[in-house]
């Protein structure tokens, strides 16, 4: 077992050919096929993995009720010969070391994030022992800093609305990097005020749905509605499947609520009350405002399907971390194309004690440190019981579940 083969891929408008050797068409030498040596690569992207000491990332959300803010990454590189030094003439990357270039990060042949780099920072000994550290961040950090121009939208679904944002000439997002569900609840005729932040505006669609809207590892912008789906295979944490190190668990009162308030933009106030569940636990309040629903009877549903979700206190399974290096190369490739949204299932005996307990999570944050000889990824989860049925779903398709919407 050995860590998956990592890169690190840096955009420059220009280098040194010398540095690297790619492969060329018609290349007597450079392009034979099949060669090791001479490797295909994309337009102005230069493998930088022979000068990586070490790689940390994180993408998603640590809480329910929060919205996925940018992702942030940093890269340490050895600069003994100060080849990532901006005022070094001879660097072969002279020119290019500065801020907004694109970045990858790919591991076994899976993209795990792209971004953009925001900062170089360096440090210098002297024994000659110098860094250069790259501050990177994922393209919500850029729609975190556009505005949008007033307009009155028409009624639409959280997907449609979200795609008519990204195709706002003010924001003018790549259709090709998109994977937007269409989304089950409607979103009002709200005006959108000028300079009303982008990314804000998305987060507000989002919390309408409720659904999640992250940027994937491949640099997607995506969004995934209410109603989660399994897929044909739940990849399995435990002892019998894919082995974890270390599971944090939480039970009590963090995601306890009994009294729920929804209420839109320019609308009606929703309240729903469980109150047994305030008889036992005393009163705990959530509300939720400034929505974009369509109508207060969707309102409605929303604060009725929290009020039934979080009544009771959750045995919930936190966060678990897994040793990339220590798993069978089909196993670590199955771990490393996970993403945030994903469903999975996680199964533990605590101290060999009693029968196993079992939950299915959703992923909501995602976080891999890579050193020289070791790979660790840790993921986060928020919990899915009470989620709604879907039929001939894996997992939501099951009867007698209680999930029946």
């Amino acid at each position: 077992m050995s860590l998956p083969n990592i890169q690190v891929l840096v955009e420059f408008d220009g280098f040194d050919p010398t540095y690297q050797p790619y492969f060329e068409l018609d290349n007597a030498t450079k392009g034979r096929l099949d060669n090791t040596e001479f490797l295909l690569a994309p337009a102005n992207l230069l493998d930088v993995t022979g000068r990586v000491r070490s790689v940390s990332f994180g993408r998603g959300k640590r809480a329910r009720f929060s919205n996925f803010q940018a992702g942030s990454l940093n890269v340490e590189f050895n600069n003994h010969d100060r080849a990532f030094d901006p005022l070094y003439t001879d660097s072969p990357f002279f020119g290019e070391i500065v801020p907004r270039r694109k970045i990858l990060v790919l591991s076994a042949g899976i993209t795990v994030f792209t971004g953009f780099i925001e900062d170089w920072d360096f440090s210098y000994s002297p024994d000659g022992d110098s860094l250069a550290r790259a501050k990177c961040f994922d393209g919500l950090y850029i729609l975190a800093g556009q505005q949008l121009n007033e307009f009155t939208p028409l009624e639409q679904t959280t997907g449609e609305r979200i795609e008519a944002i990204l195709d706002r000439s003010e924001i003018g997002w790549s259709t090709e990097d998109r994977d937007i569900e269409t989304g089950v609840s409607d979103v009002g005729t709200q005006t959108v005020s000028a300079n009303t932040n982008a990314l804000n505006y998305l987060q507000k669609v989002t919390e309408t749905e409720p659904g999640l809207l992250f940027l994937a590892g491949d640099g997607a912008i995506t969004f995934r509605d209410k109603y989660k789906t399994s897929g044909t295979a739940v990849t399995e944490f435990s002892n019998e499947s894919i082995q974890f190190n270390s599971l944090e668990v939480i039970y009590g009162s963090e995601l306890l609520y009994n009294e729920i308030t929804i209420a839109n933009q320019g609308g009606g106030t929703a309240v729903a009350v469980d109150e047994i569940s305030g008889n036992e636990y005393g009163l705990r309040s959530l509300s939720i405002v400034d929505l974009l629903g369509a109508t207060d009877g969707q309102s409605q549903e929303l604060a009725d399907y929290y009020a039934n979700k979080f009544s009771e206190p959750t045995y919930r399974f936190e966060s678990l971390e897994v040793s990339v290096h220590s798993l069978e190369e089909a196993q670590q490739e199955e771990v490393l194309a996970l993403e945030l949204g994903d469903v999975v299932t996680v199964k533990f005996t605590p101290n060999n004690i009693g029968d196993p307990i079992e939950r299915t999570v959703e992923i909501i944050r995602i976080e891999h440190t890579i050193r020289l000889d070791r790979y660790f990824i840790e993921f986060g989860f928020q919990e899915l019981s009470n989620e709604f049925f879907i039929l001939d779903d894996g997992v939501f398709g099951r009867l007698d579940e209680g999930i029946l919407a």
